[in-house]
C-alpha cells in the first residue's frame, strides 16, 4: 500500500512549486510574518493552524513540510480504511487493499501539490485515524474510557475542517449499519435507541465543538464571513451535483474511457436486479454499494450548504472533495464485485488495473502543476529582464498560456513581480479575481490588503497597462512540461535550466492609460 502511494505522489514530495494559499503562507512564514498568518486563521476560527505553524515562522521550505504532511496524511487515510474494513468481516484482504488504495489515489488528492491543503488533508487523516480505533474498539463492546478520552480529544481537533462535522454522522450511522447487522435493520428504532444511547457522546461532539469554538474563537477580520450557511435549495444541489460530476464522473472519465462511469452504473444496476439478495456475497455488495453512496453524499453536503461547490476539475479548489476517496472507492469495489463470472483472482486484477487508472490521473496531475510552476519561473526570468513600469501601475494580464483551471490570484501576481523587480509597486489583476474596483472599495481594509497582497510600496498612480503573456513553445501537454522541469532541475546545470526557462514564453507591456483606474 505505502508503495503504491509513493509511486503515486513521487512529484508531491520533491517539488518546489508554490501556488494560490501554499504561496501566500509559505511566503509570509518565510518573512517572519506570523501576525498575517494568524490573523487569516483567526478570521476564520482555525487558530490552532496558527499556532501549529508558528514553528516554521522565519525557516525557509516551510512548503516541503506542509507536504511531506500532506503524503503522511494521504498513507494515514488508506492505512485507517484498511485497518477499518479488517473489523467488518466479509472481505478479501485484496479487496480490502484495493478499496485502501482506491482513496488514496483518488485524483482530488494532487491538489496537495498547493501545500496549504495541509489543513484539508492532515485533519482528515486525523479523523480517519481516530475512527479506526473507534470502530474497533465499538465491534468487541470493550470500554476502554481513557483510549475514549484520547480519541474524543483527536475528533475535537479535526473538526476544525468544518467538513468532517457532517462526515461524522456518516460513519456513526456506518457503524450502525454494521453492527445491527445489514441496511434492513436501518429503521429498527429499538436497535436505533440503544445504539444512540452507546454513543451519545459521539453524536454530541459535533455540536459541542462548534458551541465551544464559537465562544471561545469567535471568527473575526475580513474572512469572517466566510463559508456561512446557505439556505437556498436550488443552489445548494447545484453546488453538490457540479462538484460530484467533477470529482467523480470526470476524473472516471480521465481515468479509463467515457464509458468507463456508465459501465460501473450498469454493473451496479445488473447487480441490483439480480435474483441473489439473500446470498451472503450479494448482500455485502449491496451494502457496500449504499454506504459508498451515502458516504459520497456526506463528503459533498458541507460545499452544497455553503453554495461552494462549482469548482473546475483541474483546479484546487477540488481540494472539497477530500472526503469523497472512500465514498468512491466503496462504489468501485461494489461494481467490482457485481462483475458476473469473476472469482476473487480476477477481482483483484480489475483492482489493481483501477488503481492505475486513477493513480495515473492522479500522478499526471501533479506533472500539471509542476508544469505550471516552470510557467511560473519562466515569467519572473522573463520579467526581470524588462524595464520597470512605473510605480503605481496596475497592470492587467492578458494571459495566453492557461495552465490547469485555476486562475492567478492578485497575490501571486504581486509576488511574480516582487521577485522579478525586487519591489512591492505594482498590482496585478487577473480574470477571475477581484476587480480593481473591489479592491478601491475596500477602504477600511486598505493597510490589511496592503500586507496580504504584497503592496506595501504600492501606491497608486492613475494607471494602468495590459500585460500580455504569450507561449514561444510548440504545442506540447502541460504534464510533459512539468516533467521537463524537474528532469532539468535534477540533471542539468542551473545555467541551462534559466536558459530553457527563459525561451518558454514571452512578455510585453503595452503603453500606460491614465485617469481610467478608480483607486
Amino acid at each position: 500500500m505505502a508503495a503504491a502511494l509513493l509511486a503515486t505522489y513521487p512529484v508531491l514530495l520533491v517539488t518546489d512549486a508554490r501556488f494560490v494559499d501554499g504561496l501566500y503562507f509559505e511566503n509570509f512564514l518565510e518573512a517572519g510574518r506570523f501576525d498575517i498568518v494568524e490573523g487569516l486563521f483567526a478570521s476564520t476560527s482555525m487558530h490552532i493552524w496558527a499556532w501549529m505553524m508558528r514553528p516554521l515562522s522565519g525557516v525557509a521550505g516551510g512548503g516541503y513540510f506542509f507536504r511531506a504532511a500532506e503524503f503522511l496524511s494521504i498513507l494515514t487515510l488508506s492505512a485507517s480504511i484498511l485497518f477499518t474494513t479488517g473489523r467488518m468481516g466479509g472481505l478479501a484482504l485484496s479487496e480490502r487493499l484495493g478499496l485502501a488504495v482506491l482513496a488514496g489515489v483518488y485524483p482530488v488528492y494532487s491538489s496537495a501539490m498547493m501545500s496549504s491543503t495541509v489543513i484539508y488533508y492532515l485533519p482528515t487523516a486525523l479523523f480517519f485515524a481516530a475512527w479506526a480505533i473507534y470502530f474497533s474498539n465499538a465491534m468487541t463492546d470493550k470500554s476502554r474510557p481513557w483510549t475514549e478520552a484520547l480519541l474524543l480529544a483527536v475528533l475535537f481537533i479535526s473538526f476544525i475542517h468544518n467538513s468532517l462535522l457532517v462526515f461524522q454522522y456518516a460513519l456513526l450511522l456506518t457503524l450502525f449499519l454494521v453492527k445491527s447487522g445489514g441496511l434492513d435493520r436501518i429503521w429498527n428504532l429499538r436497535l436505533a435507541g440503544q445504539f444512540a444511547l452507546r454513543h451519545a457522546h459521539m453524536i454530541l461532539l459535533p455540536p459541542i465543538f462548534f458551541a465551544t469554538r464559537l465562544l471561545l474563537l469567535p471568527p473575526s477580520g475580513i474572512y469572517a464571513h466566510h463559508n456561512t450557511l446557505l439556505f437556498d435549495p436550488a443552489r445548494n444541489l447545484k453546488s453538490m451535483a457540479v462538484l460530484g460530476f467533477n470529482a467523480i464522473a470526470r476524473n472516471l472519465a480521465e481515468a479509463g474511457t467515457w464509458a468507463l462511469p456508465v459501465l460501473i452504473a450498469i454493473g451496479l444496476a445488473v447487480y441490483v436486479l439480480r435474483p441473489r439478495l439473500q446470498d451472503a456475497y450479494w448482500r455485502k455488495t449491496m451494502f457496500l454499494a449504499v454506504l459508498g453512496g451515502i458516504l459520497t453524499l456526506a463528503a459533498l453536503f458541507p460545499y452544497g450548504a455553503v453554495g461552494k461547490g462549482g469548482v473546475p476539475l483541474k483546479s484546487f479548489g477540488m481540494r472539497y472533495a477530500a472526503q469523497m476517496g472512500l465514498g468512491l472507492g466503496l462504489m468501485l469495489l461494489a461494481w467490482v464485485r457485481s462483475l458476473p463470472g469473476v472469482g476473487e483472482k480476477g477481482r483483484t486484477i480489475v483492482l489493481v488495473l483501477l488503481i492505475l487508472l486513477v493513480g495515473r490521473v492522479s500522478f499526471g496531475d501533479q506533472l500539471l502543476w509542476q508544469g505550471r510552476w516552470a510557467k511560473d519561473m519562466a515569467t519572473i526570468r522573463v520579467l526581470s529582464r524588462l524595464p520597470l513600469p512605473p510605480p503605481g501601475t496596475v497592470l492587467l494580464w492578458d494571459d495566453g498560456w492557461k495552465i490547469g483551471g485555476e486562475a492567478y490570484r492578485s497575490f501571486e501576481l504581486s509576488w511574480l513581480m516582487r521577485e522579478a523587480w525586487g519591489h512591492e509597486s505594482w498590482i496585478g489583476m487577473y480574470k477571475g479575481d477581484r476587480t480593481i474596483a473591489e479592491f478601491a472599495q475596500r477602504r477600511e481594509d486598505r493597510a490589511e490588503l496592503r500586507d496580504q497582497y504584497l503592496l506595501s510600496e504600492f501606491v497608486a498612480n492613475g494607471c494602468s497597462a495590459t500585460l500580455r503573456l504569450t507561449s514561444t513553445i510548440p504545442e506540447t501537454s502541460h504534464q510533459y512540461l512539468g516533467w521537463q522541469y524537474l528532469t532539468k532541475r535534477f540533471f542539468e546545470p542551473r545555467e541551462e535550466m534559466d536558459a530553457w526557462l527563459e525561451r518558454l514564453l514571452t512578455i510585453e507591456i503595452g503603453p500606460q492609460e491614465c485617469g481610467t483606474v478608480p483607486i
